[in-house]
């Protein structure tokens, strides 16, 4: 049964010292990281407990995290040389799921704030998640990467003393993901207005730009498209074009439908995959951090979900892949320009062996303004069936692509099967079963 949003709030915050922090995976199985503010590292030498002029921040050894009652050892810490941010560097912790918001902050978002205030903590819980509070606000003001929150609870300084360095969260379509860190309350020592100070979680990619750990860059945080297949589900199909949207809405609904129950809990991430598709979906090797747009993973979606129904499969696993790979191969550029202008390269690419009939199936930003190639493939590219590399004759049964091989653009493919099948949709709106199966059967002709 999934966790419920609340809980996984909970199941992420941790004790930072006196402060509060934020378990996430970044993109990497070496380690995890948490997220605080760099304020709750201060040694505090003051009497009054005030933070220092000059503050001096505590060494790794030094930092305790606590989280369901267990201690979690810090390897190394990072700080921001300006904003209130740190990341602490732990040892991988499986099973962490928390994603961050790639949505913009704005003027009345509403949040959820979670941290674990010092008056709590002089209890003997048993059940961690009672050290922790949760506060409900809006955004009420924005400036750069900062933000203030407003909360009808107005708590005291008391009260939320221990919080900073706690996330901010937003809840959208049954899902939580992290906005941003608390940092403080707003305005100055003696105000009492319940607002609290925060930092967009963005920020804390120029921490990790700007350090290393054991001579390597450190790993940025997993953004949500690249946790799950399903995060892109809503951005396919667009249909651009459509002049029945009726019909374009219910197919788009039934092929949603078929990548959600396509996805299962084995199924593959596109993090797990982004290694082996780097080799042989880009055009461009030197441009490979087109694979960690969202736009990418939202083409390769609806190739899998195209290929699902090509195939009459109806689950996505890796083998469903490859084997799908074999016979249609899927190639992604962000160029606007014609996607035909790529053709020439293709012979650059290191494409692995494919069957014979197969396809090369393009994915681009811009929309095609032809969907399939209409000249042999060797009008384009002279003596392809010579220049391309022997290696593409390993393997039984495999050959390496040639003048015969299928050219689609991925988009193109959706204007031939929905958009000029419109009106034959449309004449079968009424019948759902009717409708669904001839969505499929205009994809299997176009693919």
């Amino acid at each position: 049964m999934p966790i419920d949003t609340f809980s996984k709030m909970e199941e992420h915050t941790v004790f930072v010292d006196n402060g509060s922090g934020v378990l996430i995976q970044p993109m990497t199985d070496a380690y995890s990281y948490v997220l605080t503010a760099k304020h709750v590292l201060e040694i505090i030498t003051d009497e009054d407990d005030e933070p220092s002029i000059h503050p001096i921040y505590k060494d790794a050894d030094d930092i305790r995290i606590t989280h369901n009652h267990a201690s979690i050892k810090v390897i190394a810490r990072y700080l921001h040389p300006d904003k209130d941010l740190a990341v602490l560097l732990v040892h991988h912790i499986p099973g962490l799921t928390l994603t961050i918001s790639s949505a913009l902050v704005i003027r009345g978002n509403k949040f959820t704030i979670m941290g674990c205030p010092s008056l709590r903590r002089t209890s003997k819980e048993t059940i961690f998640s009672k050290y922790i509070r949760d506060l409900s606000g809006e955004v009420k003001r924005v400036r750069g990467d900062c933000f203030e929150v407003g909360s009808d609870e107005v708590p005291t300084v008391k009260e939320i003393r221990g919080m900073s360095g706690g996330g901010i969260f937003v809840e959208i379509n049954g899902n939580c993901y992290l906005t941003g860190i608390e940092t403080s309350l707003s305005g100055v020592i003696g105000e009492y207005h319940g607002r609290l100070d925060g930092i967009m979680v963005s920020s804390f990619d120029e921490i990790l730009t700007s350090n290393q750990y054991i001579g390597e860059d450190l790993a940025k945080i997993l953004p949500p498209h690249l946790f799950c297949l399903s995060r892109s589900i809503p951005k396919t199909f667009a249909f651009r074009g459509t002049a029945l949207p009726l019909v374009s809405a219910k197919a788009r609904n039934y092929l949603h439908q078929i990548g959600t129950n396509s996805i299962k809990a084995d199924s593959p991430t596109p993090y797990s995959l982004k290694s082996k598709l780097l080799e042989n979906s880009l055009f461009h090797k030197d441009l490979c951090e087109q694979i960690l747009d969202e736009d990418y993973w939202k083409c390769y979606l609806e190739y899998l979900i195209v290929g699902l129904i090509s195939s009459n499969t109806s689950i996505i696993t890796n083998d469903f892949i490859t084997q799908l790979g074999s016979h249609k191969h899927f190639l992604y550029s962000d160029t606007e320009r014609d996607w035909l202008e790529l053709l020439p390269s293709i012979v650059d690419i290191g494409l692995p062996n494919m069957v014979a009939d197969s396809a090369l199936v393009i994915a681009t930003k811009s929309s095609p303004i032809q969907a399939e190639l209409t000249v042999p493939l060797d009008r384009i590219i002279p003596n392809i069936d010579q220049d391309l590399p022997m290696m593409f004759d390993i393997g039984a049964g495999s050959r390496r692509i040639s003048k015969n091989t299928r050219l689609l653009h991925l988009e193109g493919v959706s204007r031939k099967a929905i958009i000029l099948n419109e009106e034959k949709l449309d004449a079968l709106l009424k019948s759902d079963e009717d409708f669904t199966e001839s969505v499929r059967e205009c994809y299997r002709e176009q693919f």
